[in-house]
């Protein structure tokens, strides 16, 4: 779970976090093991439970991830998570499931932009436009395009000029 930030629910720890040596259908079972010794807080936020690690234990289980091979894999299924997420609340940002996909993608404002910071630091484009030109409030400062903008100001300079979406003139590069 040290790859979320700001919370996260149980349908992307289960589609992010699963895989050998974890199943799915363990993932609550785990979950709630985590929630039941104070490691990770659940709270109620009527749409649905999310589930945060406390921040002592986010930071280590950062550095503990940060010693495996699994960082990068499971960093890129966040990104690729968040980006469909992203993707998805953008379609219905206008019509009858307005309200509802602003309160689903809203609260993953901080996961969408590490989730940008992952598309950037591996230099995918693609990736990166659809986390940031499909979400909903892109209209807003809230992650996106000024939040994006912003970020990458604060970033240094030779780390960002190169991930680019390609031109419709020349195609990708």
């Amino acid at each position: 779970m040290a790859v979320f930030s700001g919370g996260c629910t149980l349908a992307a720890i289960e589609e992010i976090c699963s895989g050998d040596p974890v199943e799915s259908e363990d993932v609550l079972d785990l979950v709630t093991s985590l929630v039941a010794r104070s490691l990770v807080v659940a709270e109620d936020r009527g749409l649905a439970t999310r589930y945060r690690l406390l921040e002592t234990i986010h930071q280590y289980a950062e550095e503990r991830l940060a010693e495996t091979d699994e960082a990068d894999t499971l960093l890129m299924r966040h990104a690729r998570f968040y980006a469909d997420l992203s993707v998805t609340a953008g379609e219905n940002s206008y019509g009858p499931d307005q309200i509802a996909s602003a309160k689903l993608v809203s609260p993953e404002r901080d996961n969408i932009r590490v989730a940008f910071a992952t598309a950037l630091d591996v230099r995918d484009a693609a990736l990166a436009v659809r986390l940031v030109a499909n979400h909903p409030q892109a209209q807003s400062h809230a992650v996106t395009p000024m939040g994006a903008g912003l970020w990458l100001r604060s970033r240094s300079p030779s780390a960002w000029p190169s991930v680019r979406a390609p031109s419709p003139m020349t195609g990708p590069k």
